[in-house]
Protein backbone atom coordinates (compact mmCIF):
# COMPACT_ATOMS: atom_id res chain seq x y z
CA UNK A 1 0.00 0.00 0.00
CA UNK A 2 2.83 2.02 0.77
CA UNK A 3 4.92 1.32 -2.33
CA UNK A 4 6.79 4.43 -3.85
CA UNK A 5 6.54 6.68 -0.67
CA UNK A 6 9.47 8.10 0.75
CA UNK A 7 10.24 7.77 4.25
CA UNK A 8 9.57 11.39 4.86
CA UNK A 9 5.70 11.03 3.47
CA UNK A 10 5.30 8.23 5.47
CA UNK A 11 6.67 9.43 8.79
CA UNK A 12 4.75 12.71 8.41
CA UNK A 13 1.41 9.99 8.01
CA UNK A 14 2.21 8.04 10.76
CA UNK A 15 2.44 11.43 12.87
CA UNK A 16 -0.98 12.68 11.98
CA UNK A 17 -2.53 9.09 12.39
CA UNK A 18 -1.14 9.27 15.80
CA UNK A 19 -2.14 12.84 16.78
CA UNK A 20 -5.37 12.02 15.47
CA UNK A 21 -5.69 9.17 18.04
CA UNK A 22 -3.81 11.29 20.86
CA UNK A 23 -6.53 13.74 19.94
CA UNK A 24 -8.89 11.28 20.27
CA UNK A 25 -7.79 9.75 23.92
CA UNK A 26 -7.69 13.23 25.26
CA UNK A 27 -11.22 14.66 24.47
CA UNK A 28 -13.02 11.33 25.43
CA UNK A 29 -11.11 11.62 29.03
CA UNK A 30 -11.47 15.47 29.49
CA UNK A 31 -14.97 15.43 27.56
CA UNK A 32 -16.96 11.99 28.29
CA UNK A 33 -20.09 13.44 28.49
CA UNK A 34 -19.45 14.55 24.81
CA UNK A 35 -19.60 12.57 21.84
CA UNK A 36 -17.12 13.43 19.23
CA UNK A 37 -16.61 10.78 15.96
CA UNK A 38 -12.85 9.72 15.62
CA UNK A 39 -12.79 11.37 12.38
CA UNK A 40 -13.45 14.90 13.59
CA UNK A 41 -9.98 16.73 12.90
CA UNK A 42 -9.18 18.76 15.94
CA UNK A 43 -6.52 21.42 16.72
CA UNK A 44 -5.96 22.85 19.83
CA UNK A 45 -8.27 21.06 21.75
CA UNK A 46 -6.83 22.05 25.21
CA UNK A 47 -8.55 25.53 23.97
CA UNK A 48 -11.84 24.00 23.57
CA UNK A 49 -14.70 23.68 26.14
CA UNK A 50 -17.78 20.76 25.40
CA UNK A 51 -20.74 20.98 27.77
CA UNK A 52 -22.55 17.34 28.72
CA UNK A 53 -24.45 15.62 25.81
CA UNK A 54 -22.15 18.26 23.18
CA UNK A 55 -22.01 16.15 19.76
CA UNK A 56 -19.31 16.52 16.76
CA UNK A 57 -19.94 14.85 13.65
CA UNK A 58 -17.79 13.18 11.05
CA UNK A 59 -15.17 14.90 9.45
CA UNK A 60 -15.89 18.27 10.82
CA UNK A 61 -12.54 20.11 11.55
CA UNK A 62 -12.25 22.04 14.34
CA UNK A 63 -9.20 24.85 14.55
CA UNK A 64 -8.49 26.62 17.80
CA UNK A 65 -5.37 28.57 17.80
CA UNK A 66 -3.57 29.66 20.66
CA UNK A 67 -5.39 33.55 21.81
CA UNK A 68 -9.00 31.67 20.54
CA UNK A 69 -11.58 29.39 22.40
CA UNK A 70 -14.41 27.57 21.07
CA UNK A 71 -17.29 26.69 23.65
CA UNK A 72 -20.01 24.48 23.19
CA UNK A 73 -23.36 24.31 25.43
CA UNK A 74 -25.37 21.53 26.76
CA UNK A 75 -27.03 19.42 24.11
CA UNK A 76 -25.32 21.26 21.37
CA UNK A 77 -25.27 19.58 17.93
CA UNK A 78 -22.82 20.22 14.88
CA UNK A 79 -22.94 18.02 11.95
CA UNK A 80 -21.00 16.50 9.66
CA UNK A 81 -18.33 18.21 7.46
CA UNK A 82 -18.65 21.25 9.01
CA UNK A 83 -15.42 23.58 9.46
CA UNK A 84 -14.94 25.66 12.47
CA UNK A 85 -12.38 27.87 12.59
CA UNK A 86 -11.94 30.59 15.86
CA UNK A 87 -9.79 33.57 15.51
CA UNK A 88 -11.01 34.58 18.56
CA UNK A 89 -13.86 33.33 20.68
CA UNK A 90 -16.76 30.57 19.17
CA UNK A 91 -19.73 29.94 21.17
CA UNK A 92 -22.49 27.63 20.31
CA UNK A 93 -25.05 27.50 22.90
CA UNK A 94 -27.35 24.71 24.31
CA UNK A 95 -29.33 22.70 22.07
CA UNK A 96 -28.14 24.61 18.96
CA UNK A 97 -27.91 22.48 16.04
CA UNK A 98 -25.27 23.39 13.23
CA UNK A 99 -26.84 21.00 10.23
CA UNK A 100 -23.76 19.54 7.49
CA UNK A 101 -21.28 21.90 5.83
CA UNK A 102 -21.79 24.75 7.31
CA UNK A 103 -18.73 27.11 8.38
CA UNK A 104 -18.40 28.92 11.27
CA UNK A 105 -15.26 31.54 11.03
CA UNK A 106 -13.26 33.67 12.91
CA UNK A 107 -15.59 35.25 16.33
CA UNK A 108 -18.49 34.49 16.36
CA UNK A 109 -21.63 33.70 19.02
CA UNK A 110 -24.72 31.66 18.40
CA UNK A 111 -27.14 31.54 21.59
CA UNK A 112 -28.98 28.29 22.77
CA UNK A 113 -32.00 26.75 20.59
CA UNK A 114 -31.28 27.70 17.40
CA UNK A 115 -31.90 25.54 13.95
CA UNK A 116 -29.89 25.96 11.65
CA UNK A 117 -29.32 23.97 8.27
CA UNK A 118 -27.06 22.92 6.21
CA UNK A 119 -24.52 25.10 4.27
CA UNK A 120 -24.45 28.09 6.85
CA UNK A 121 -21.51 30.04 6.26
CA UNK A 122 -21.08 33.02 9.35
CA UNK A 123 -17.46 34.66 9.25
CA UNK A 124 -16.29 37.82 11.43
CA UNK A 125 -13.79 38.20 8.65
CA UNK A 126 -12.96 38.98 4.98
CA UNK A 127 -10.97 39.30 2.24
CA UNK A 128 -9.05 42.49 1.97
CA UNK A 129 -9.94 43.91 -1.46
CA UNK A 130 -9.74 47.82 -1.16
CA UNK A 131 -6.94 48.41 0.86
CA UNK A 132 -4.63 49.12 -2.10
CA UNK A 133 -7.37 48.69 -4.60
CA UNK A 134 -4.56 48.41 -7.66
CA UNK A 135 -2.85 45.26 -5.62
CA UNK A 136 -3.93 41.79 -5.73
CA UNK A 137 -6.17 40.48 -3.30
CA UNK A 138 -3.75 38.04 -1.96
CA UNK A 139 -1.42 40.31 -1.88
CA UNK A 140 -3.72 42.69 0.35
CA UNK A 141 -4.79 39.71 2.83
CA UNK A 142 -0.80 39.18 3.47
CA UNK A 143 -0.27 42.96 4.46
CA UNK A 144 -3.90 42.64 6.22
CA UNK A 145 -2.79 39.99 8.21
CA UNK A 146 0.35 41.98 9.72
CA UNK A 147 -2.45 44.09 11.90
CA UNK A 148 -3.44 42.07 14.95
CA UNK A 149 -6.80 39.73 14.50
CA UNK A 150 -8.75 41.62 17.29
CA UNK A 151 -8.67 45.00 14.85
CA UNK A 152 -9.54 43.47 11.61
CA UNK A 153 -12.55 40.66 12.92
CA UNK A 154 -16.13 42.20 13.03
CA UNK A 155 -18.08 39.84 15.49
CA UNK A 156 -21.43 38.01 14.75
CA UNK A 157 -24.09 37.06 17.14
CA UNK A 158 -27.10 35.50 16.53
CA UNK A 159 -29.31 35.88 19.77
CA UNK A 160 -31.64 32.63 21.18
CA UNK A 161 -34.61 30.40 19.38
CA UNK A 162 -33.46 31.48 16.08
CA UNK A 163 -34.36 29.34 13.05
CA UNK A 164 -31.91 29.77 9.88
CA UNK A 165 -32.32 28.23 6.67
CA UNK A 166 -30.49 26.04 4.05
CA UNK A 167 -27.32 27.81 2.29
CA UNK A 168 -27.61 31.01 4.49
CA UNK A 169 -24.55 33.82 4.85
CA UNK A 170 -24.20 35.98 7.67
CA UNK A 171 -21.50 38.59 6.72
CA UNK A 172 -19.38 40.26 9.26
CA UNK A 173 -20.47 42.27 12.28
CA UNK A 174 -23.61 41.42 12.13
CA UNK A 175 -26.63 40.88 15.05
CA UNK A 176 -29.21 38.70 14.73
CA UNK A 177 -31.76 39.39 17.36
CA UNK A 178 -33.43 36.51 19.49
CA UNK A 179 -36.33 34.82 18.11
CA UNK A 180 -35.23 35.26 14.33
CA UNK A 181 -36.64 33.09 11.33
CA UNK A 182 -34.54 33.56 8.00
CA UNK A 183 -35.03 31.94 5.02
CA UNK A 184 -33.32 29.67 2.80
CA UNK A 185 -30.19 31.11 0.27
CA UNK A 186 -30.21 34.34 2.11
CA UNK A 187 -27.62 37.21 2.53
CA UNK A 188 -27.71 38.62 6.27
CA UNK A 189 -26.06 41.97 5.05
CA UNK A 190 -27.51 44.33 8.43
CA UNK A 191 -28.74 43.87 11.75
CA UNK A 192 -32.12 42.05 12.15
CA UNK A 193 -33.93 43.28 15.46
CA UNK A 194 -35.76 40.11 18.20
CA UNK A 195 -38.60 38.26 16.27
CA UNK A 196 -37.71 39.41 12.54
CA UNK A 197 -38.89 37.07 9.86
CA UNK A 198 -36.61 37.73 7.04
CA UNK A 199 -35.24 36.64 3.69
CA UNK A 200 -33.81 37.53 0.35
CA UNK A 201 -30.15 38.72 -1.34
CA UNK A 202 -30.32 40.81 0.43
CA UNK A 203 -32.37 40.21 3.42
CA UNK A 204 -35.47 42.25 4.10
CA UNK A 205 -37.71 41.99 6.71
CA UNK A 206 -41.13 40.52 5.73
CA UNK A 207 -42.68 40.11 8.95
CA UNK A 208 -42.51 39.97 12.75
CA UNK A 209 -42.44 37.03 14.47
CA UNK A 210 -44.47 38.71 17.57
CA UNK A 211 -44.66 42.28 18.41
CA UNK A 212 -41.38 42.85 20.82
CA UNK A 213 -42.27 45.15 23.35
CA UNK A 214 -40.63 44.45 26.72
CA UNK A 215 -42.59 44.70 29.61
CA UNK A 216 -41.93 46.76 33.00
CA UNK A 217 -42.06 43.62 35.15
CA UNK A 218 -41.44 40.27 34.26
CA UNK A 219 -42.64 36.86 35.64
CA UNK A 220 -40.32 33.69 35.03
CA UNK A 221 -43.39 31.80 35.40
CA UNK A 222 -45.80 33.58 32.50
CA UNK A 223 -44.73 31.54 29.34
CA UNK A 224 -45.80 35.09 27.56
CA UNK A 225 -43.03 36.89 28.99
CA UNK A 226 -39.75 34.23 27.74
CA UNK A 227 -39.24 36.15 24.90
CA UNK A 228 -37.95 38.98 27.46
CA UNK A 229 -35.68 36.97 29.64
CA UNK A 230 -33.87 37.20 26.71
CA UNK A 231 -30.57 35.03 27.04
CA UNK A 232 -28.65 33.33 28.89
CA UNK A 233 -31.41 31.43 30.44
CA UNK A 234 -32.11 27.42 30.27
CA UNK A 235 -35.42 27.43 28.85
CA UNK A 236 -35.12 23.68 27.29
CA UNK A 237 -33.96 20.48 28.69
CA UNK A 238 -30.46 19.09 27.46
CA UNK A 239 -32.47 16.32 25.33
CA UNK A 240 -34.84 17.12 22.82
CA UNK A 241 -36.58 13.93 24.86
CA UNK A 242 -37.63 15.93 27.60
CA UNK A 243 -38.97 18.84 25.96
CA UNK A 244 -41.95 18.86 26.90
CA UNK A 245 -42.22 22.24 28.84
CA UNK A 246 -40.33 25.11 29.87
CA UNK A 247 -37.44 23.63 32.66
CA UNK A 248 -38.47 26.18 35.67
CA UNK A 249 -37.02 25.69 39.02
CA UNK A 250 -38.60 26.97 42.10
CA UNK A 251 -41.08 29.64 39.83
CA UNK A 252 -38.27 30.67 38.01
CA UNK A 253 -35.13 30.22 35.44
CA UNK A 254 -32.21 28.57 35.84
CA UNK A 255 -29.57 31.45 34.55
CA UNK A 256 -26.25 31.22 32.96
CA UNK A 257 -23.17 33.11 34.28
CA UNK A 258 -23.79 35.74 31.93
CA UNK A 259 -27.65 36.84 31.07
CA UNK A 260 -29.55 39.29 29.84
CA UNK A 261 -33.36 40.35 30.50
CA UNK A 262 -34.97 42.96 28.23
CA UNK A 263 -37.56 45.19 29.79
CA UNK A 264 -39.01 48.79 29.38
CA UNK A 265 -36.77 51.22 31.58
CA UNK A 266 -35.16 54.09 31.09
CA UNK A 267 -31.05 55.16 31.45
CA UNK A 268 -30.70 55.04 35.58
CA UNK A 269 -34.09 54.32 36.88
CA UNK A 270 -34.14 52.24 39.58
CA UNK A 271 -35.31 48.21 39.15
CA UNK A 272 -35.06 44.89 40.96
CA UNK A 273 -34.75 41.13 40.83
CA UNK A 274 -36.02 38.46 42.45
CA UNK A 275 -33.39 35.33 42.71
CA UNK A 276 -32.93 32.18 44.49
CA UNK A 277 -29.35 31.63 44.90
CA UNK A 278 -27.74 28.18 45.97
CA UNK A 279 -24.82 29.82 47.06
CA UNK A 280 -23.45 33.40 47.88
CA UNK A 281 -21.71 35.15 45.02
CA UNK A 282 -21.83 38.59 43.39
CA UNK A 283 -23.60 39.85 40.50
CA UNK A 284 -22.90 42.71 38.07
CA UNK A 285 -24.93 45.12 35.98
CA UNK A 286 -23.09 47.83 34.22
CA UNK A 287 -20.29 49.07 36.79
CA UNK A 288 -21.89 48.20 40.16
CA UNK A 289 -21.34 44.93 41.89
CA UNK A 290 -23.60 43.41 44.39
CA UNK A 291 -22.89 40.93 47.34
CA UNK A 292 -25.47 37.60 46.98
CA UNK A 293 -26.41 35.47 49.54
CA UNK A 294 -27.69 31.86 49.34
CA UNK A 295 -31.64 31.70 49.22
CA UNK A 296 -34.18 34.10 48.14
CA UNK A 297 -33.43 37.72 47.84
CA UNK A 298 -33.99 41.00 45.97
CA UNK A 299 -31.40 42.53 44.60
CA UNK A 300 -31.73 46.67 43.21
CA UNK A 301 -29.86 48.41 40.04
CA UNK A 302 -30.27 51.48 38.64
CA UNK A 303 -30.32 50.66 35.00
CA UNK A 304 -27.55 50.37 32.30
CA UNK A 305 -30.12 49.26 28.97
CA UNK A 306 -28.52 48.11 25.58
CA UNK A 307 -30.04 48.25 22.23
CA UNK A 308 -33.32 46.64 22.37
CA UNK A 309 -34.01 47.76 26.48
CA UNK A 310 -32.01 44.45 27.03
CA UNK A 311 -29.95 44.55 30.48
CA UNK A 312 -26.90 42.70 31.10
CA UNK A 313 -25.48 40.89 34.16
CA UNK A 314 -22.65 38.28 35.18
CA UNK A 315 -23.03 36.46 38.56
CA UNK A 316 -19.95 34.81 40.12
CA UNK A 317 -20.57 32.03 42.82
CA UNK A 318 -18.37 31.48 45.86
CA UNK A 319 -18.31 28.13 44.86
CA UNK A 320 -16.67 26.50 41.67
CA UNK A 321 -19.11 23.64 41.77
CA UNK A 322 -20.98 22.84 38.84
CA UNK A 323 -24.37 22.77 40.78
CA UNK A 324 -24.24 26.58 42.00
CA UNK A 325 -27.12 27.46 40.75
CA UNK A 326 -29.56 31.44 40.35
CA UNK A 327 -32.57 31.25 39.51
CA UNK A 328 -34.62 34.47 38.55
CA UNK A 329 -37.92 34.58 39.41
CA UNK A 330 -38.98 38.66 38.51
CA UNK A 331 -37.37 41.75 37.27
CA UNK A 332 -39.39 44.57 38.13
CA UNK A 333 -39.16 48.70 37.46
CA UNK A 334 -39.19 50.27 40.63
CA UNK A 335 -40.90 53.92 41.88
CA UNK A 336 -38.32 54.09 44.49
CA UNK A 337 -34.82 54.28 43.99
CA UNK A 338 -32.67 52.32 46.43
CA UNK A 339 -28.88 52.98 47.51
CA UNK A 340 -27.31 50.57 44.86
CA UNK A 341 -23.76 48.98 45.81
CA UNK A 342 -25.29 48.30 49.30
CA UNK A 343 -25.74 44.76 50.38
CA UNK A 344 -28.98 42.60 49.97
Amino acid sequence: MFTGRSPEMLARISNRIFGYIRAALYIRRRFPHARVHPTARIVGAERMMLAEAAHVGRHTSLQIPHNASLFLGEGAWVGDDCDIAAGGTIVIGARTSIQHRSQLLGDVRIGAGCACAANLYVSSGRHAFDRVPALPIRLQDHLASQTPWAERSQAVVIGDDCWIGINVVVLPGITIGRGCVIGANSVVSKDLPPYSVAAGVPTRLLRMRLDFAPPASLDASNDFHLPYFYAGFRQLSTWASEDTAVPRQSGGLRASEQFTVALQIADGEPFSLQLDASTSGRIRHGDVMQTLRSGRQTIHFNARPGRWKTLAFEWFSDQSSQSSALIVMSVCVEQEPHLVGAAP
